[in-house]
């Protein structure tokens, strides 16, 4: 995984699309933030606050939000409305590159996506041929829910979803044969 801030040698940092876990950024924009390093201005200059939802910090465990997004890179949760579909949305739980595409094969009930299906995500090509995931599920109320399967170019992951967040543990392999086991634990109430 590559840094979140890049130094650009203008003196100006600016985001770096190559990102996956919404904790890095986090973790990644509180270090800018406190870090002495980078020079004394305000917040606007280093140009991070027109992809953070105003306020995400501050929302307790539980509490979504009405946010939509557009494909745009976005750090924020958000529902995402969906580029095959008119007027469809996702919950999109994790982080996006910008310029991303996003179409769901499944069907789309009162505003939402619903049902088993392919939720394919395609970025422009920017860095590599066939960097575009394709995420095999069921998505109830337009939150992923129950086994889901992510394929990549370079690797696979699968696990539980339950409204929209991961949780239990996640496999994560490679086609070069090697293969890991992260473990998610959701902060405050679901209900189901």
């Amino acid at each position: 995984m590559t840094s979140f801030l890049e130094r650009i040698g203008t003196g100006k940092y600016r985001a770096n699309p190559r990102f996956r876990s919404g904790f890095p950024v986090i973790l990644a924009l509180f270090v800018a933030a406190c870090s002495q390093e980078l020079p004394s201005r305000p917040a606007e200059s280093i140009d991070l606050q027109q992809y953070v939802e105003p306020g995400w910090f501050l929302r307790p465990p539980g509490v979504e939000s009405e946010v939509s997004c557009d494909g745009a890179l976005q750090v924020a949760k958000c529902w995402l409305t969906l580029d095959n579909r008119q007027g469809c949305t996702v919950w999109q739980e994790e982080p996006l590159a910008g310029g991303a595409t996003v179409s769901w094969s499944g069907k789309c009930e009162d505003g939402r996506a619903n049902g088993e299906g392919i939720l394919t995500i395609a970025w422009p090509n920017l860095w590599h041929r066939g960097s575009d995931s394709v995420h095999e599920g069921e998505i109830k109320n337009g939150k992923r829910t129950g086994h889901w399967v992510l394929r990549h170019s370079f690797l696979t992951e699968q696990g539980e979803y339950r409204q929209g967040q991961r949780i239990g543990p996640w496999e994560i392999s490679s086609p070069s044969g090697w293969s890991i086991t992260e473990r998610y634990m959701i902060r405050g109430p679901i209900s189901e």
